[in-house]
């Protein structure tokens, strides 16, 4: 992000998409555009600066770049996780709603409007809610206000931490309150796995929550190809060749060279 050239972040999101495509990884787990205001925070590395614009910019191209090859992208983590306190992981976000549109949202929103497939949810409690199970947030904001319809995946078991956050009692209501928000896939704990199935029988969530997380998943794939081959474009040979070839190895140096900073 610091070298300010938004062709560069295309040519870097192509590469990465292309060295995913022949691994044959469907699904990439980034742009991270979270917005830092605080040096502590240790994840700082993997988004694009403190400025809403420049991360704006730079994740649209990073998109479309990663995407040219069948690579689903997923924009995370929504939203706010550059703002905790004291810059700590999972810790709480607390943002006037002003503060947290003006400058937290709108990386996010880039990146959705330039079509990312997938977006993921943040550890974070957003104002006191849990992003997982935040139904203004994920429902509100990002489906009906930035126009989302592609598939919500959890961070790695945000479901289940929104028990230690204090917001869930246990791992059923975890399950409620993540469907009810929207989220589409549970990553890692098995939560859905195990009680979905048991939530709709019992009358406590309806079927058609289960119906539209599948919905989304299933149309996901098929655009991916999944369902005509699921190995699709996996290809050791060419895997060989392209897997930190020397032509990505001197986009890397490049997108380094151009990003120094003098301080």
């Amino acid at each position: 992000a610091a070298a300010w050239n938004p062709e560069m972040s295309m040519l870097y999101g192509k590469s990465i998409g292309e060295e995913a495509r022949y691994r044959n990884k469907t699904v990439l787990l980034g742009p991270g555009v979270n917005i830092y205001r605080t040096p502590l925070n240790g994840r700082n590395f993997e988004y694009m600066g403190e400025d809403p614009y420049l991360a704006s910019r730079m994740v649209v191209p990073y998109v479309q770049g990663v995407q040219q090859n069948g690579v689903a992208a997923c924009v995370k983590h929504f939203a706010g996780y550059g703002g905790a306190t004291a810059g700590r992981d999972y810790n709480t976000v607390e943002l006037s709603e002003h503060t947290f549109r003006e400058f937290y949202l709108r990386s996010y929103e880039a990146g959705v409007k330039a079509g990312a497939a997938m977006v993921m949810t943040s550890f974070n409690t957003v104002n006191g809610t849990p992003a997982t199970g935040n139904r203004w947030l994920m429902r509100r904001i990002l489906r009906e206000e930035m126009g989302f319809d592609g598939v919500l995946i959890s961070d790695w078991a945000a479901i289940e931490e929104m028990i230690p956050h204090g917001y869930c009692a246990d791992r059923k209501e975890a399950a409620i309150r993540a469907i009810r928000a929207g989220v589409d896939i549970d990553m890692m704990t098995g939560i859905y796995s195990e009680q979905l199935a048991k939530l709709v029988k019992e009358g406590t969530i309806p079927e058609a929550l289960v119906d539209e997380a599948c919905l989304r998943i299933l149309t996901l794939k098929n655009k991916l190809g999944l369902f005509e081959n699921p190995f699709k474009d996996a290809d050791e040979a060419k895997e060989k060749t392209v897997i930190r070839s020397e032509k990505h190895r001197a986009l890397a140096k490049k997108a380094a060279a151009e990003s120094f900073v003098l301080l």
